[in-house]
């Protein structure tokens, strides 16, 4: 019997044997399932690295985004708000500059109006016809709406030339007439003479009532043949608001010292 059991044990070397292969197989097999793992572990740890990376990179893009929008709704409201105060401004502006003008024509028209009460007591201490005064009375309310100027040009002849003197008034009761300096008769030098100003005429002719102006040009026959049409002509084109009439040739000498026509 201890025969049959020695060869019992003998015959279970080579399922040991087999037992240590697949043993050894099988560990390969979790060393490699292992190794399979860690490199997919290592793979997933990576992807949520960047994973993590781009949430982070997309978030501060995000918040300069809304820190952008913020600044630019922050700089349009500034700017909203400075177009606003800046139309307020210019809105007090205007309404005070509107206040003032209403001043300054209110006393215009009570200027025109004590002056026609002048006029009037004038001519009828004189012993002028109820008929000249009430035309009076007419012109003096054609004078509320309309602005009327007149421009003289007188000449001197200093023997080798012409000197054409210029003088205006802007009221036709007032006698006094004011100097706007010598025109020149050469047609260039007196469109340059113009467009400087006309010796302070451009100045004085935008003074008008609303827009509602006349002007009236004359000269006397020893000024430069007819140099009051090519001056009403460049009048005309620089104040198209303005019915510029040719006066013709003026009898009267007038003169623009401060004094009065002669």
């Amino acid at each position: 019997m201890s025969r049959r059991r020695r060869h019992r044990a003998l015959d279970m070397l080579p399922l040991l044997d087999v037992f240590m292969v697949i043993l050894f197989v099988f560990a390969t097999i979790q060393e490699r399932e292992a190794h399979v793992s860690t490199e997919e572990a290592a793979s997933l740890r990576d992807e949520l690295a960047q994973a993590r990376a781009q949430l982070t990179a997309a978030e501060r893009r995000g918040q300069e985004d809304r820190a952008a929008r913020a600044r630019a709704e922050a700089e349009a409201a500034r700017t909203e708000s400075e177009q606003l105060a800046t139309a307020r401004r210019e809105l007090a502006d205007a309404e005070s500059a509107e206040r003032r003008a209403r001043m300054e024509a209110k006393r215009a028209r009570e200027a025109v109006d004590q002056l026609r009460a002048r006029v009037t007591e004038q001519l009828a201490a004189v012993g002028q016809s109820e008929d000249v005064v009430r035309r009076q009375d007419v012109l003096s309310k054609l004078l509320h709406q309309f602005t009327v100027f007149e421009i003289d040009i007188t000449g001197a002849d200093s023997g080798e030339r012409v000197v054409n003197h210029c003088c205006y008034r802007t009221d036709p009761f007032v006698e006094a007439w004011s100097s706007c300096g010598v025109v020149p008769a050469e047609s260039e030098a007196l469109r340059e003479w113009v467009r400087q100003g006309g010796g302070g005429l451009e100045d004085v002719l935008r003074r008008t009532r609303g827009g509602n102006a006349m002007t009236i040009i004359r000269q006397d026959e020893v000024s430069t043949f007819d140099l009051r049409l090519s001056l009403k002509v460049l009048l005309q084109e620089r104040f198209a608001d303005h019915e510029i009439y040719d006066g013709g040739i003026s009898i009267d000498r007038v003169r623009c010292d401060g004094g009065a026509a002669q």
